[in-house]
């Protein structure tokens, strides 16, 4: 194998070289699963036919007037590769997975038969026997009734029965079960060592009905906490992703919501109805088994004096941008098989006294990541030129995608603004938002491209309107529904019915291995 390293550890504007290295070996199995299992060898037969990630970068303009100053719009595509049509359920990258079970009083009847069913269709459906899983729950106190066990035949049974013994209590310590859940993390990976950072893909889930009322109760402190905590559960310091799911209408959506935003790759689940639990899951777990590129990195370095990195559009992930525009890093994460994250990013032009008397501007792309089936680093370049001339042509076209993901990025920011100002009881001005975007929309020169992501966007700006109909209609789905919506459009992620466009035939095979 051959591993991408950085040339150094220290300068800012360090470059990748190549050296030859072995691929880091897999921990030994220790009494009562303290380490994960083996790597498929399925998996790494196919070594060379593993999928990896790819850049294609584009710009708003070709040419920018040499005497213009201008902010312009660039488009960092990142693709991944699908799963081979052969791989199924138990060819994948190994899964270990923490269950983090709300058991307290509010949970009660309806909710705890939900999750109940929820943590069964898990371990039956989601899991083999590659896979680990450990359940804690809480209420007044902090349990773990089953710590990591591999999901063979025996673990499985472990942890059916401990499913089917859960029981309502008391009172809802939230921040005590999460908190004990990703601290099982942090220990799994301190006994996996260096060597098992990457390579396993890690998770923790959440389910509760986000009543909080014992322990931390307020959202920003326990945000701060987790955020605390997060860097000793694996990714080399980005930590593992949680997924939080909600039960029934009454959850609190702005804690849940908040939690999972706080990690890379979490996402957060409205669960309305028993018919919504295996749609939910099988949209979290089927992108969980199918990732195969870890801690992906997107840097741009711009021209100096020829092009300045303003800003990144949206919120979807950490990105640092240097004070002087030289330099921008966007973390991306983990990448599921046929992830497509589009990133762009608002370059600012200076104006040049003539033609030619300054360089063009030119911005280099590079994405760095870990590709799974290899179990090595790599990394793929991409440059930008944007012309300087005289005088413009008049038919410069217009960038199509760069549209689409303008518009992507105005429905997820119209939602979330929605949501805002419904919030102060203006329910009706909120939904004047969603029409009001979805009017934009239609206005976009993108529409006339028919391009089923603008359909996708219009349906769920519906959807999502239909909700706002009443405050009492908007509190117990509107709500929901409009964070879970907005972070699905953010990250390119389907979530549930929401955000479908971005499903692809990978993860949509992977689903219906679990259903």
């Amino acid at each position: 194998n051959r591993i991408f390293t950085r040339s150094s550890t220290h300068d800012s504007n360090e470059d990748y070289v190549v050296v030859d290295a072995a691929a880091p070996a897999a921990a030994a199995p220790g009494p009562h699963d303290a380490s994960p299992p083996p790597y498929a060898a399925a998996a790494a037969d196919a070594a060379a036919a593993a999928p990896t990630a790819s850049l294609a970068v584009s710009s708003e303009f070709e040419t920018v007037a040499a005497s213009d100053a201008k902010a312009i719009l660039s488009l960092a595509s990142v693709s991944a590769g699908a799963l081979p049509t052969s791989q199924g359920n138990d060819e994948r990258t190994p899964t270990e997975l923490v269950a983090v079970v709300d058991v307290s009083g509010s949970m009660a009847g309806e909710n705890l038969r939900l999750m109940k069913k929820a943590l069964t269709f898990v371990v039956e459906k989601g899991l083999n026997a590659q896979d680990s899983l450990a359940i804690v729950t809480f209420c007044s106190r902090v349990d773990v009734p089953l710590p990591f066990v591999r999901m063979d035949a025996g673990g499985k049974k472990a942890a059916l029965h401990c499913i089917a013994s859960l029981k309502d209590k008391d009172t809802t310590n939230l921040s005590g079960g999460l908190l004990q859940g990703l601290d099982l993390m942090a220990q799994r990976v301190a006994r996996a060592g260096n060597a098992g950072q990457l390579g396993v893909t890690r998770s923790v889930v959440l389910f509760t009905d986000g009543l909080a009322n014992n322990g931390i109760t307020d959202t920003v402190t326990l945000r701060d906490a987790v955020r605390q905590v997060l860097p000793q559960t694996g990714g080399n310091g980005n930590g593992c992703a949680v997924f939080t799911f909600g039960f029934g209408r009454n959850h609190n959506e702005d804690m849940l919501r908040t939690i999972s935003d706080a990690t890379s790759g979490g996402q957060y689940f409205f669960l309305e109805n028993p018919e919504a639990i295996p749609v939910a899951f099988a949209d979290a777990l089927g992108g969980l088994v199918s990732v195969v590129a870890q801690n992906a990195e997107l840097c741009a370095e711009a021209t100096p004096e020829a092009a300045r990195l303003v800003k990144v559009l949206g919120s979807a992930y950490p990105a640092e941008v240097e004070a002087d525009g030289s330099r921008v890093v966007v973390r991306l994460g983990d990448l599921y098989a046929e992830d497509e994250k589009d990133i762009l990013i608002e370059l600012h032009l200076p104006a040049v006294a003539a033609e030619g008397a300054a360089p063009p501007a030119t911005v280099r792309w590079t994405l760095r990541y870990f590709n799974v089936a290899r179990r090595a680093f790599e990394t793929v370049d991409a440059g930008l030129v944007v012309a300087r001339a005289a005088a413009v042509p008049e038919d410069q076209p217009v960038n199509a995608t760069i549209e689409e993901h303008r518009g992507r990025l105005l429905v997820a920011e119209a939602m979330e603004a929605a949501a805002a100002v419904a919030d102060t009881g203006d329910v009706a001005g909120g939904q004047a938002m969603l029409v009001q975007a979805q009017e934009q929309l239609r206005a976009s020169p993108a529409a006339a491209t028919a391009s089923p992501m603008y359909a996708a966007l219009v349906q769920d700006l519906d959807t999502v309107a239909e909700q706002y109909g009443s405050r009492a209609q908007y509190e117990a789905e509107g709500r929901k529904t409009t964070w879970m919506t907005s972070k699905a459009h953010n990250v390119q992620r389907s979530a549930m019915a929401r955000g479908g466009a971005y499903e692809k035939s990978s993860k949509a095979r992977m689903k219906a291995s679990f259903t």
